[in-house]
């Protein structure tokens, strides 16, 4: 059956903020379009998500951007050790955790409250007092990225009954260029810990705070459902079952046109993709493109 409409008036819905995402506004697009993204890798050990995210890392970060890194193995895995060189010498501010949750502070749930705080500011909205154990106003390069040995994570800050930091000096101007991350997070190696609700609050607010965000797992069982909803780009490695893909083919919706009962596109996607060892199938779930790592592209 076929429809037909007739025009009544002439409303027009327009956007309010055009922002353009291309190869000259954004810095890095050849691996991602959008700069401030969720991104999954999705894999057994050993089968190279550590060594992706360092290639990305290596070719797509600008100097200043704050890099967060929580991983059990950070401090004795040997790409760990490269990658945090690799940082250092690309002169991101660096800053590494073994685990999210350490001595009762949730450092993420920290994170989140302070850029939201940070945001509300900017935005014009009402200055508050008080976050949890933190008292603001404090910047996150200080609570982070500060040298101060007596400033070592966001539980001793400025906490409630205690003495206040030292001043904080003027921001510099940042010089207009392409848009790029001015935080980045990576969440390896914490396997269902990643079910935690401040990581899928993390997830959906990410891009508020111009923020991307890699989390390495091991199982689609290791995220929330509502987490999965706020990956744009999910990373599968070789050696997961067919029932698992056709899994995150619902909880990301990934469906196509020729999938049937028996058999989903996405998983024969999946099989030409990862053939070979450390290959992997990279599903970009805004654009609904699929490709063979970055260079080359499905035509479904």
């Amino acid at each position: 059956m076929s429809y037909q409409t007739e025009k009544v008036n002439n409303i027009k819905i327009t956007p309010l903020i055009n922002q353009k995402f291309n190869k000259k506004t954004v810095h890095g697009y050849e691996f991602f379009p959008n700069p401030y993204n969720n991104i999954a890798l999705v894999a057994r050990t050993k089968s190279g998500k550590s060594n992706c995210i360092y290639r990305i890392l290596e070719a797509t970060l600008k100097p200043n951007t704050n890099v967060i890194i929580f991983c059990p193995s950070a401090n004795t895995d040997p790409t760990y050790k490269k990658m945090k060189s690799m940082l250092k010498q690309k002169k991101a501010n660096l800053k590494v955790y073994e685990h999210f949750e350490e001595k009762g502070v949730n450092h993420i749930e920290n994170l989140v409250s302070l850029l939201s705080e940070k945001a509300e500011k900017k935005n014009g909205g009402g200055e508050k007092t008080q976050h949890g154990k933190i008292e603001l106003p404090i910047s996150m390069d200080e609570i982070l990225f500060t040298n101060n040995p007596m400033i070592e994570n966001v539980s001793e800050i400025r906490v409630s009954g205690g003495s206040d930091p030292q001043p904080k000096s003027k921001p510099e101007k940042k010089k207009k260029g392409k848009l790029a991350p001015e935080y980045v997070l990576i969440i390896d190696d914490l396997s269902s810990l990643c079910r935690h609700k401040s990581i899928t609050r993390l997830l959906c607010r990410s891009r508020h705070f111009k923020m991307r965000v890699f989390i390495s797992i091991h199982s689609i069982m290791d995220l929330e459902k509502a987490a999965w909803g706020q990956l744009a780009n999910i990373f599968l490695f070789p050696n997961i079952s067919e029932e698992r893909v056709e899994q995150i083919s619902d909880k990301c919706g990934l469906s196509f046109k020729g999938d049937t009962k028996k058999r989903r596109v996405l998983c024969d996607l999946y099989d030409l993709a990862t053939a070979e060892p450390y290959n992997f199938l990279n599903c970009n779930t805004q654009s609904m493109e699929f490709k063979k790592n970055f260079s080359e592209i499905f035509k479904v």
